[in-house]
């Protein structure tokens, strides 16, 4: 999912500062989740898709492949019993 969003950034030629600007966040808030240190919950990845202009009515247009969503919990772990791991 992680890449998806990078990949959703530079195709709409965004840097990291520039959707960190959208989302009136510092820079280091899109970094951090870009690299699986920051998790965010559904209503932030809601803000983020809105930053990158590519939320509609709803979001059925983005659908995971499990191969994505393996890669993302390889990469950053399967959450914790506190807070379920989301995106």
């Amino acid at each position: 999912m992680v890449q998806l969003l990078v990949q959703e950034r530079l195709s709409a030629a965004l840097t990291q500062r520039d959707l960190a600007e959208r989302l009136k966040k510092p820079r280091s808030y899109v970094s951090k989740i870009e690299v699986c240190e920051r998790r965010i919950d559904v209503m932030e990845l809601i803000h983020y898709l809105r930053a990158l202009k590519k939320i509609r009515a709803n979001l059925s247009n983005w659908r995971l492949q499990s191969s994505s969503v393996q890669s993302w919990q390889q990469k950053c772990g399967s959450g914790s019993p506190q807070r379920p791991a989301i995106l």
